[in-house]
């Protein structure tokens, strides 16, 4: 997380901070919902507040900071909410995903598949409608 600050302004450490977990929703959805340990998100966001003030912050301030700091926790805006909405999510994992037709020959390899892949999971759904 980088966010360039001009050398004619330094923020405080507190600025600092609150600038950097306004720009990350996932810092600020832990915050507000009360899961986020002060300890560690101040461990993640101490590189970019050492950058921003070009020194050595001491962590435990930074720890003071994420405590302290009050922000608008807003949801996302109707056109990201729709965005996700209708996207189609792809895994990309070792699951197979597969849809045949009911017939003898591939009960007859279905059954073959279960008792060669004993060790293995696998999963058969059968569908009551076409």
């Amino acid at each position: 997380m980088t966010i360039n600050v001009p050398n004619l302004v330094k923020p405080s450490i507190i600025e600092s901070v609150k600038l950097l977990i306004e720009s990350d929703f996932s810092i600020q959805d832990a915050l507000s919902r009360g899961y986020g340990n002060s300890s560690e998100i101040a461990r993640i966001l101490k590189p970019s507040v050492d950058n921003m003030l070009k020194k050595n912050i001491k962590l435990d301030s930074i720890i003071t900071s994420v405590k302290r700091t009050k922000f608008n926790y807003s949801v996302y805006s109707d056109s990201v909410t729709q965005i996700i909405a209708n996207s189609t999510i792809s895994v990309k994992t070792d699951v197979i995903k597969l849809s045949i037709k009911r017939s003898s020959v591939t009960l007859n390899t279905v059954s073959k598949l279960i008792s060669k892949y004993q060790e293995d999971f696998l999963q058969i759904s059968e569908s009551l409608s076409v």
